[in-house]
């Protein structure tokens, strides 16, 4: 998944630009909401998140910390350390951040 300004002249999406425009929480909140509708039509895929620098990937860690009550009963989020994958903690520091859907059970 990847998201940034249109850049026009070279018809590209360019995730470096800081536009700086006030709407920084609802873009993430408007990408953030799209996963749940992915999992519905690819249920057993993966959706990984990083930034395109390290300050932007600590801004999606913070996004998901706050949000991560209401992500631990459908999703199981893990984060990327120099070791490996590994179950998603609070002031963890990731490099990325894995995303896949629990199964249910009926």
């Amino acid at each position: 998944m990847g998201f940034g300004d249109f850049n026009y002249n070279t018809g590209c999406v360019d995730d470096l630009t800081v536009t700086d425009n006030q709407d920084r929480d609802l873009v993430l909140q408007t990408v953030a909401s799209t996963v749940p509708f992915f999992f519905e039509k690819y249920p057993d895929a993966r959706v990984t998140f990083h930034g395109s620098t390290e300050a932007r990937t600590r801004l999606y860690l913070m996004e998901i910390t706050k949000r991560l009550g209401n992500l631990d009963a459908a999703f199981y989020i893990q984060g990327l350390t120099d070791g490996g994958w590994e179950s998603f903690r609070k002031n963890g520091r990731y490099k990325a951040i894995l995303v896949n859907r629990k199964k249910t059970v009926i």
